[in-house]
């Protein structure tokens, strides 16, 4: 719903996929998804016909109310939740080229996807009191391989977490378009 929400605002590409992948966020995207959050909050309210399900909404209501007021996760602590998610051996060896190794390897260890300063929210901040994170959440594994090697060999990707970003902003991109 708050993607959604920021699609509308006209949010940033950049921002979406903060939101969406990154356990770093910058001051843009946490302004941008504050924004679409309160937005999302009011609507929940005048439009309760497509929240039928109450005890759905409920949680809904709860955890959207949550993010709203608890917006500080420094990122020393979104780092050490992030790794904790991590039970995977990661495939960072299997890289030919050492700054694909870097890439692939630094996002592993962080979750850190175009810097920032506040840790993610979505990821970091729950109001069900468990703060936990879902086990190996990781972008790269939800890209097509074979639309990720055509990108890796484009001289516009630096690496291939930048060439899965370039995919990853090009389809938000082309559905941004149609909200």
């Amino acid at each position: 719903m708050v993607i959604a929400e920021m699609l509308k605002n006209a949010s940033s590409v950049e921002s979406i996929v903060q939101v969406w992948y990154s356990s770093i966020w910058k001051p843009e995207t946490l302004t941008s998804f504050l924004l679409a959050l309160k937005t999302v909050i009011e609507n929940f309210y005048h439009e309760p016909q497509d929240f039928a399900d109450s005890a759905l909404s409920s949680q809904v209501i709860t955890c959207l109310k949550y993010w709203s007021m608890n917006t500080a996760v420094t990122p020393s602590l979104a780092y050490k939740l992030w790794l904790e998610s991590q039970t995977d051996v990661f495939f960072t060896a299997n890289f030919l080229r050492k700054k694909d190794r870097l890439a692939a390897g630094r996002y592993w260890l962080t979750g850190d996807l175009l810097g920032g300063t506040t840790g993610s929210i979505v990821m970091f901040s729950n109001p069900f009191s468990s703060r936990s994170l879902a086990l190996n959440p990781n972008f790269l594994k939800t890209i097509n391989f074979e639309l990720l090697s055509k990108e890796w060999q484009k001289p516009s990707a630096k690496d291939i977490v930048h060439a899965a970003l370039n995919l990853v902003s090009e389809q938000i991109g082309k559905f941004s378009g149609l909200v």
